[in-house]
């Protein structure tokens, strides 16, 4: 079976020649990997022929141009795409610590809808997994096409469109404590955010289907659990989100579109909502959330696809105990379809290049129906 035959079937209810893989990779992984064995130059869903490799990107940014606005010993302050004030670390792998954010209440979205309006300038093209605000992605439909050229040596590939959803962009323009708070305080002007967001993602991804060879799913990222639960009820996710996830979930189904969401965290008392909402698929079921693999099977899998499961740490730990995890999860998975193979997050540097060659050996084989 091609990549794009073995990924539809998992979607369609179709049991494959064997489980389909896919993984998101951080950069330094890459680079370390290039000193490790993996030939410069490639990247590792190419040279693991992984079915998931490609990916459209949808910036749901306000699209400012970044700009420098403090440097020190150790740190830069900058403005980012999203207008938040953003410090980063220099010398280390930190995450970047927002500082201030562009939207607060209603009179900061009046301002700054215009910048939130669908345009060719927000599509890009690279791997499944690469960041999704990578500055240096070419941009606009003549780029995008060209780099879909360089990258696609068979077209038998499945191909999905990256883009954060609904909620996860407003929590980049308002700010975790801001947005969580203004979902209780003024659940209108929430609404009225998430709706724009909606629109700006219809819009584009008309922009895109016009105008580009037409990909085979979409895939959403939406932070709306943490390791204990979901950052809000149920009942206010059917309130606030939905409608604009009904709204955008509806528009991907006409276009035949296959949806995966993604959502850190222990999602399932959402699970529901985001099945009635029109979901496909689910990922990446993160095991130090609680989410064990015959919990998430017997719940959700006889529902919706499940991706992931497969907890990095161990996974990372060397080729005993990356065996074990493989050996234990993948024919509760796999039982019966329904199952995409990834990791429960990202593969990390502490990964080595020869463990990650065993690993797609072993699931390659295991994985087979």
């Amino acid at each position: 079976m091609t990549s794009r035959e073995r990924v539809t079937s998992v979607f369609l209810g179709e049991i494959p020649d064997r489980v389909p893989m896919a993984d998101p990779f951080w950069k330094e992984t890459i680079l370390a990997w290039h000193k490790q064995g993996l030939p410069e130059g490639i990247h590792p869903a190419e040279y693991f022929n992984l079915d998931i490799r490609y990916a459209y990107f949808l910036d749901t940014s306000l699209q400012y141009k970044e700009e420098l606005i403090e440097k020190g010993v150790d740190y830069e302050i900058c403005r980012d795409a999203y207008g938040r004030t953003v410090k980063r670390k220099t010398d280390a792998d930190a995450t970047p610590r927002p500082l201030s954010w562009p939207i607060s209440g209603e009179e900061d979205l009046k301002a700054l809808e215009s910048r939130l309006k669908p345009n060719a300038e927000r599509i890009s093209f690279g791997y499944y997994g690469d960041y999704f605000e990578e500055p240096s992605r070419p941009s606009g439909i003549e780029a995008t096409l060209r780099r879909r050229k360089e990258l696609i040596q068979d077209e038998n590939t499945f191909v999905l469109v990256n883009m954060l959803e609904c909620y996860e962009t407003a929590m980049r323009l308002m700010g975790d404590e801001h947005l969580l708070m203004a979902m209780v305080e003024s659940p209108q002007f929430i609404t009225s955010i998430f709706d724009v967001v909606a629109d700006l993602i219809i819009g584009t991804m008309e922009i895109l289907l016009q105008n580009l060879p037409t990909p085979n799913g979409v895939f959403l990222a939406g932070d709306i659990a943490y390791k204990n639960g979901p950052l809000f009820s149920p009942a206010m996710y059917s309130e606030l989100l939905q409608p604009a996830h009904r709204k955008i979930f509806d528009f991907f189904r006409s276009k035949g579109l296959f949806i995966l969401y993604h959502t850190d965290g222990y999602f399932l008392p959402m699970s529901d909502g985001l099945i009635d909402a029109g979901i496909h698929a689910v990922q990446p079921l993160e095991v130090k959330a609680g989410l064990e693999a015959e919990h998430v099977k017997r719940e959700l899998g006889d529902r919706i696809v499940l991706m992931g499961n497969l907890s990095v740490p161990e996974l990372c730990a060397g080729e005993k105990r990356m065996r074990k995890e493989l050996d234990s999860k993948l024919p509760i998975l796999m039982k019966k379809g329904g199952y995409i193979y990834s990791s429960d997050h990202s593969i990390p540097p502490t990964m080595r290049f020869e463990d990650y060659c065993k690993l797609v050996e072993i699931v390659k084989i295991k994985g087979k129906y």
